[in-house]
């Protein structure tokens, strides 16, 4: 919320005006940037209470501002090292938020995320310069010589019947 407002609100409740009053006031000077009606009651139940502050209050967490010169040399320096980090595993190392690193590495470092199908395209490329040499299929259960064996013993017994396997090793032997 704008400092500014709070400060105003505090003005209005010294000056015994209710919420709805100061909001309306504060509607007509900021227009559409003006707190929520609830802010504006939010503040006003803590005035009497003895809470006249209008700062921030300190938090825990992460800092508000995450993208600062430092993170974004300690970004740099830990893609650099490692170009296979993820934004989440930046993020936790720095303790920073995701979109901070989202946002560091792609406005002020200008990196692009490249896609796992740029290899694809490169090798498609390099296959119109590089012989593919064809290969037979691979069986455990066949040698190389089996491939142009079996066709010439499967054309020999067609259609044959044979009673035992003596007969069969004869009919593919003579």
């Amino acid at each position: 919320m704008d400092h500014e407002q709070r400060i105003n609100m505090k003005f209005c409740f010294k000056l015994q005006k209710s919420a709805k009053e100061t909001h309306k006031m504060l509607k007509l000077v900021y227009g559409d940037a003006v707190v929520t009606m609830k802010m504006a009651y939010k503040w006003f139940e803590q005035f009497p209470n003895g809470c006249e502050s209008v700062e921030d209050e300190e938090r825990s967490g992460r800092p508000l501002t995450s993208k600062t010169q430092e993170n974004v040399e300690r970004v740099r320096e830990m893609v650099r090292s490692n170009r296979q980090l993820t934004i989440r595993e930046i993020s936790e190392d720095l303790n920073i938020s995701y979109g901070s690193v989202q946002n560091i590495l792609t406005t002020d470092l200008n990196m692009r995320q490249v896609s796992d199908n740029a290899l694809c395209h490169a090798l498609l490329l390099l296959n119109k310069y590089i012989t593919v040499c064809p290969h037979l299929p691979y069986s455990l259960d066949m040698a190389p010589c089996d491939f142009w064996l079996f066709p010439k013993v499967k054309m020999t017994m067609k259609g044959k019947r044979f009673e035992s396997i003596q007969d069969i090793e004869a009919a593919t032997t003579a």
